[in-house]
């Protein structure tokens, strides 16, 4: 059997799509022990993921990025007559026995949060690879509904395999405390990417009549396309917002555990990996009502209007002050939490690899 993973993703920054990538990659790799990862050559991570991995990987070709993704890749899947498995968004447009996991359409939705090349990319792009791979797979039904509607594509041909959660972000008894503010604060993770909506957290903060309350915003705050956006705010607690941009997950397990709540005020989610985390932490969720978080939190939230910061800061003070209220949705949230296993979306994803392999003989 010859089954290969797209590794373009282990030389990319760590957001949800890496995250899937890797999580789905090692379950894959205990249904498959002969799997193998491309990477490039080029890449400068190559030994890092060779430790991650157990020796999985093999050097392909001299380039990287896209052009080692739509020429030296599918070269050698040719070659090697093997099924290609693509977690981040993009595939070989030139070939057909692959599967193509697309997370959203945010591309779509929210292009000005992207550069022109990336835009411009993905226009010629993501048809081709919606037209041609073999399978289509995507996070949630509500991905699902956006990209067949958008690009016109047969439901019958995109799987849903949702995202799952680490047993490293889970609830424990007692957890190590390394130089993390224990005072009470609330937390939130994302990038600062407009549809993220720290902006309308921040607002929604700045008008809550509290002096002791801190707000901890994680996540990468580098990109120059819309970091501005976020900065340009007139609040009057800056002191208390902490931008602490990326953390190891470590810190940001110990940042779970001390946090108050979480707030999850987005504009737009595939699917949403941050509220799971906090939830299966044991923390209390305050979540947006639109895109996919509806279908992935279900009851097990405080929901709130995203486009509306006097609604945040209701369900925030609501939340401060109601502790019986925050009990009851950490107990909903690490229920909820249960439903989402990397295991259990790594076995929907083989049964795609088995059913390809079947037809292939």
């Amino acid at each position: 059997m010859k089954v290969a993973i797209n590794g373009r993703f282990l030389s990319q920054p760590l957001t949800g799509v890496q995250r899937f990538a890797i999580e789905l990659t090692k379950e894959l790799l205990k249904i498959y022990s002969d799997i193998r990862i491309l990477m490039p050559k080029a890449s400068s991570r190559l030994d890092e993921a060779n430790s991650e991995f157990n020796c999985n990987i093999i050097e392909v070709g001299c380039f990287s990025g896209v052009i080692w993704e739509q020429i030296e890749l599918p070269i050698w899947i040719k070659k090697n007559n093997a099924f290609l498995i693509n977690f981040g968004n993009t595939a070989p447009i030139l070939l057909s026995r692959q599967i193509a996991v697309i997370h959203d359409i945010s591309f779509v939705r929210y292009p000005k949060n992207y550069s022109i090349f990336f835009r411009a990319y993905y226009r010629i792009a993501i048809p081709i690879i919606l037209r041609r791979a073999k399978y289509i797979a995507t996070v949630s039904e509500f991905s699902k509904n956006e990209i067949c509607g958008f690009y016109d594509v047969s439901t019958e041909k995109v799987s849903v395999i949702y995202n799952g959660v680490s047993r490293f972000f889970e609830k424990l008894k007692t957890i190590e405390k390394n130089n993390i503010n224990t005072n009470k604060y609330i937390l939130s993770v994302s990038s600062i990417k407009p549809q993220k909506n720290f902006k309308g957290l921040i607002e929604a903060f700045n008008k809550i009549d509290d002096n002791v309350l801190e707000l901890i915003l994680v996540g990468d705050i580098s990109n120059k396309i819309y970091e501005n956006e976020t900065y340009k705010i007139d609040y009057n607690k800056k002191d208390r917002v902490k931008f602490v941009g990326r953390v190891s997950d470590k810190e940001l397990k110990e940042l779970y555990f001390n946090a108050l709540f979480f707030v999850f005020p987005s504009f737009y989610e595939g699917f949403g990996i941050p509220p799971i985390e906090a939830q299966n932490c044991g923390l209390p969720v305050i979540c947006s009502n639109v895109s996919s978080l509806p279908e992935v939190m279900k009851d097990s939230v405080l929901y709130c209007n995203p486009k509306d910061p006097n609604d945040i800061k209701e369900k925030i003070e609501l939340l401060i002050n109601d502790t019986e209220l925050r009990n009851k949705l950490r107990n909903k949230g690490i229920e909820n939490a249960k439903n989402f296993s990397w295991k259990k979306s790594a076995l929907l994803l083989a049964d795609i690899i088995n059913k390809d392999i079947m037809n292939e003989k």
